[in-house]
């Protein structure tokens, strides 16, 4: 998908054209090619789509009072558009993107969120396999458990492929706290099996304000699978 800034003489294109479609929404024009259909979302996309609608619903049930407060954080804490850094979330969007994170982890709706966004801290991560069981250790420097963090991780990479993209799924949520989660079950659940020392894993994380708010952009490393 691209993003189309017009000139004076052309306003706007919007339809169909030999598979390429020009749409506009409030975020400004794009246009995109309609590929085909080659197989079905995975579990894990439906599962996004499904906490994405239910975030859209919570929005629509909240009283006046929530949506206020989330217009306020919106209006008080500019977020901008993905694909248009020009284009300013509303209270509505940003609602809807920390909800899907927070719905994604289990947690409630927030109606009144923090207005202060507190520091952000990466974390150093290692993946361990010792004696069958495999461990996503994560190491926060100052973490206080201000961020909630939606971790996901890929098949083993090959020794020159470096791109991620879209590789990695959904393991599980925790905090920014220093913590050792066992992921022997988890991981052979998303891809089959475990993997092997040495193995290059793709890990991605997902920070949202605990106290509701921001969403950090998903950031990506590429880990070593090592005995300890």
């Amino acid at each position: 998908m691209a993003r189309i800034i017009y000139g004076a003489l052309v306003e706007s294109i919007r339809g169909s054209i030999g598979g390429t479609t020009f749409q506009k929404n409030k975020y400004g024009y794009t246009v995109k090619h309609k590929p085909n259909m080659t197989k079905p979302w995975t579990a894990d996309q439906l599962l996004s789509q499904i906490y994405f609608t239910k975030a859209v619903r919570a929005w629509r049930e909240a009283v006046l009072t929530t949506r206020q407060n989330w217009n306020t954080w919106a209006a008080t804490n500019p977020q901008y558009a993905k694909h248009n850094p020009s284009a300013q979330l509303s209270g509505f969007a940003c609602f809807v993107k920390w909800h899907a994170y927070e719905f994604q982890a289990g947690l409630p709706v927030d109606n009144s969120p923090a207005l202060a966004i507190p520091a952000v801290i990466n974390p150093v991560f290692k993946i361990i396999l010792a004696a069958g069981v495999l461990t996503l250790q994560h190491t926060w420097t100052g973490g206080a458990e201000d961020w909630n963090v939606a971790f996901y991780l890929s098949r083993p990479f090959g020794s020159a492929q470096n791109f991620i993209g879209t590789k990695t799924r959904y393991i599980f949520s925790g905090t920014d706290a220093t913590a050792s989660k066992v992921i022997t079950v988890l991981y052979p659940a998303k891809f089959g099996s475990l993997p092997a020392l040495g193995d290059r894993i793709a890990v991605d994380f997902v920070e949202w304000m605990e106290s509701g708010g921001a969403v950090i952009t998903r950031q990506q490393i590429i880990v070593t699978v090592t005995a300890s």
